[in-house]
């Protein structure tokens, strides 16, 4: 076949995979649209669209967000950037990957949930904070394990305000375009969070340039006693890496 019959009978599709993780896969449309493509294992986009369109709302053309966004099903909920509580833009429960995060899971859903407030939060993990605390104090005397139990929470840093946060800003959700930032995406784990949780979520990134010593002292050194009763704890998430596998092709052998 010569150059011009490849020419017109050659195919260059418009639908092109730019990058993947987590069975998960994002797809260019042309040069203008871009798909998400995710898993339906509960970990849906739909906060990212919720978000994207609360700051759209409120911030105007000029916020450093894509042009559009289009999701099935349109939230019409408006709301603000502090809240009462910890929750998503659209009233829904955060995931905890701050004081229950689970191991080794990737980008798929956690199992536990930022309550509320601080008593929700440590009520939907109390379990495995009190199972942690009785393999580190040696003993399963409920009167001890309480005691240390509250002392965890005596000693939390203060939650509010609870501040609309992106909780993911690194430079693979930052677009930028003739040396200015032209979009901010990937908005699914937004929502408000206790103030220290934009710091606390960028501080791995920043250091050891931009330590922050009074952080460390307010949040950290608190934060660590309740982080180290949650590993204490044995947890484990059976099926967890072939859970998104499809079914087989057939019931014979390959």
């Amino acid at each position: 076949m010569n150059c011009a019959g490849i020419v017109f009978t050659s195919y260059s599709p418009p639908l092109k995979i730019l990058s993947t993780k987590a069975n998960s896969g994002l797809w260019a449309m042309g040069s203008n649209w871009l798909l998400k493509d995710f898993p339906n294992d509960g970990c849906s986009p739909g906060n990212d669209y919720i978000t994207h369109k609360f700051l759209r709302s409120q911030l105007g053309p000029e916020a450093p967000l894509i042009s559009d966004m289009q999701l099935v099903n349109k939230p019409n909920k408006k709301t603000r950037f502090t809240a009462l509580g910890a929750q998503k833009v659209d009233g829904g429960k955060l995931e905890d990957r701050i004081l229950g995060a689970c191991e080794g899971i990737g980008y798929r859903p956690v199992c536990k949930r930022i309550g509320f407030t601080t008593d929700e939060w440590f009520e939907n993990i109390a379990e495995e904070l009190r199972m942690g605390l009785s393999k580190i104090h040696k003993t399963s005397d409920p009167l001890i394990i309480d005691k240390e139990f509250q002392k965890l929470k005596d000693n939390f840093p203060k939650p509010e305000p609870y501040v609309l946060t992106h909780c993911d800003l690194t430079e693979g959700n930052i677009i930028i375009k003739d040396g200015k930032i032209s979009a901010i995406i990937d908005w699914e784990h937004a929502g408000y969070y206790p103030c220290s949780a934009i710091t606390l979520s960028a501080l791995p990134r920043l250091e050891p340039c931009m330590s922050d010593v009074e952080f460390r002292k307010a949040v950290l050194y608190k934060l660590a006693p309740v982080r180290e009763a949650w590993n204490a704890c044995k947890k484990e998430h059976p099926g967890n890496y072939d859970g998104w596998q499809r079914p087989p092709f057939s019931k014979g052998s390959p």
